[in-house]
């Protein structure tokens, strides 16, 4: 374990393990899942508008970040990518606070939340960063990274990133 994330409780690195791998593993489960060329199969709709306005609002969110241009990939595979990664990330943040939110009105964890949101997040953050090990990867590095992590209020919030004025965020996967 790298020495910024060492903790005090195993409790703490046991939740944030489990939440980093889930946002990974689910965003790869939905790869399974889906057919491109036949979108209509799977989708009604109010899902694909609802899927289209989320990926051009994390378009617009990468090119805020200045990683517009480090991208590798275009058009509809780097916006899958992106929104994948994004819900992937989402459905993860969600499990730990449903499995770890019950247990802050315990006064002897209370104090843990805190630390377990933030190493959260730097786990999961490290975890994108090399889970794509393909020769050509649709997003960089950087992008797998911080995409994600901007699209989420939580994060801004756990680091008090909110109150700087250049902080970018926009909550395209709610």
């Amino acid at each position: 374990m790298l020495p910024f994330c060492k903790t005090k409780s195993r409790a703490v690195a046991n939740l944030f393990e489990s939440g980093a791998i889930s946002s990974c593993v689910s965003t790869h489960a939905s790869h399974a899942c889906e057919t491109p060329r036949q979108a209509e199969v799977w989708w009604t709709r109010a899902a694909w508008r609802h899927y289209n306005t989320s990926t051009m609002c994390l378009q617009r969110l990468h090119g805020r970040l200045g990683l517009r241009y480090r991208a590798i990939g275009s058009g509809e595979l780097l916006r899958r990518d992106m929104f994948l990664r994004a819900q992937g990330l989402r459905l993860a943040y969600d499990a730990l606070l449903a499995s770890m939110g019950p247990l802050t009105f315990n006064k002897y964890l209370r104090h843990l939340w805190h630390e377990a949101r933030i190493v959260f997040f730097v786990r999961s953050c490290l975890l994108h960063c090399d889970a794509d090990q393909r020769l050509k990867p649709t997003l960089s590095s950087r992008a797998k990274c911080l995409l994600p992590l901007h699209n989420m209020p939580e994060f801004g919030a756990v680091f008090d990133c909110v109150s700087r004025e250049d902080f970018v965020s926009e909550q395209c996967v709610a």
